[in-house]
């Protein structure tokens, strides 16, 4: 997947899998919202929609932000070479403050579903961790600081915990849909 061809979606984490917003507070949530409204978050998108990537942290930590196309491999789309041009292929995550980071502004870089990465569902995540030696390393890559398999991505994840409380190691996700 090219930096200019990310594709995202509608995520919310840690608590539970939902459709709305969450009621409990949890260690961090990611949402997106339609681009040209701002009215969201959303879970159901079309193909070449563009759309606003949201973070909310209630402490610091490393992040990384991933998406798991209908089609192709999961790619990283934060950082990236519009964020960090300086070193973008090593850097595995930057250090966040506790608050709310959107992605997808003017102010940021675009982000929006490439028709050709196909309609169906996706999975958006975020890996979220105190540590940076615990995001995925230099051996989880397919395509250096672009994508990981879909396999290696899934064990990935299931070695952080969901977040319902903060942890040290956690993911928060949602999965979205991508249809005509």
């Amino acid at each position: 997947m090219q930096i200019f061809l990310p594709v995202g979606g509608f995520a919310v984490a840690c608590v539970a899998f939902w459709t709305g917003v969450a009621e409990a507070q949890t260690c961090a949530r990611l949402w997106a919202t339609d681009a040209a409204t701002s009215v969201g978050p959303r879970a159901s998108f079309k193909p070449d929609d563009r759309f606003v990537l949201c973070l909310e942290l209630q402490r610091g930590a490393y992040v990384s932000v991933w998406d798991a196309p209908p089609n192709g491999n999961p790619s990283r789309l934060y950082p990236n070479v519009i964020t960090h041009r300086q070193n973008a292929a090593s850097t595995s995550a930057v250090r966040l403050d506790a608050g709310r980071h959107c992605f997808g502004t003017p102010q940021t870089f675009p982000l929006y579903f490439p028709r050709e990465q196909g309609t169906g569902n996706g999975r958006l995540s975020a890996v979220v961790t105190d540590a940076v030696a615990d995001q995925p390393g230099a051996n989880d890559w397919d395509i250096p600081g672009r994508t990981v398999s879909r396999s290696r991505m899934s064990d990935l994840t299931r070695r952080y915990g969901m977040g319902q409380t903060c942890e040290a190691k956690m993911t928060v996700y949602f999965d979205y849909r991508i249809a005509n």
